[in-house]
């Protein structure tokens, strides 16, 4: 279960950046409601664009989704950071991917595959992103800085 401290930072991000999530803490408690699913992991929304799923677990590992389609896996210790960063833009860019997809991408000359980086003290957090034409998160992806 995720701990207040946490839960009540990752509401005062989301508040002082205008992003206000969901549940609030005072009105609705993050507990789940079964006392059979406690290890569910506790969620927190920031309804976007894009929208943001903050998956607390009890194994200390959270995965913080953009959208639907990428999903960052971090430790406690930078979940508020990676949120952070994801509200603002700052640390946040975009990149050709590396490795196998990179090659590839490159090689053929594909843009339908971007890959988007978060930088928080002491860290950086990639994901492959695909291009979905219908998707809101193309449209902020496209707003972000490129690096190579």
């Amino acid at each position: 279960m995720a701990d207040e401290e946490l839960l009540r930072r990752l509401h005062a991000t989301g508040v002082a950046l205008g992003r206000p999530p969901e549940p609030i803490p005072e009105a609705d408690p993050w507990e789940p409601e079964d006392p059979l699913d406690a290890h569910s992991p506790v969620v927190v929304v920031f309804p976007g664009p894009p929208n943001l799923h903050v998956h607390l677990h009890d194994d200390g590992e959270d995965a913080v989704h953009l959208d639907t389609y990428v999903t960052f896996d971090v430790p406690r210790r930078h979940t508020v950071a990676v949120v952070t960063a994801l509200l603002s833009k700052e640390g946040v860019y975009t990149r050709a991917p590396r490795g196998v997809l990179g090659v590839l991408s490159r090689r053929f000359g594909l843009e339908l595959l971007d890959e988007v980086a978060v930088d928080v003290p002491g860290a950086t957090y990639t994901q492959a992103v695909p291009w979905v034409p219908t998707s809101p998160l193309n449209g902020w992806i496209a707003g972000l800085p490129r690096r190579s």
